[in-house]
């Protein structure tokens, strides 16, 4: 049976795992989540992720900010 672990994240109990599931719709707009509203389906989800999205890390894939440039209009 799913269980809400946090709103947008559900866990189901799998043997000795847990399986995760990260629903970006559901998410909080929360600068934390910004990196995985940039896969959101959600024009809104998208528009906050792209203002909000900030690189932490040097080793952090330039994917992520190419998706930003593109949704910025920039690329």
């Amino acid at each position: 049976m799913w269980e809400e672990h946090q709103p947008g994240v559900l866990s189901l109990p799998a043997c000795t795992d847990v399986i995760r599931v990260v629903v970006t719709g559901q998410l909080p707009q929360a600068e934390h989540n910004a990196p995985l509203h940039l896969f959101s389906g959600s024009a809104e989800q998208l528009a906050y992720a792209a203002s909000h999205y900030r690189q932490r890390s040097e080793d952090t894939s330039t994917l992520l900010q190419q998706l930003v440039e593109r949704y910025q209009g920039r690329g």
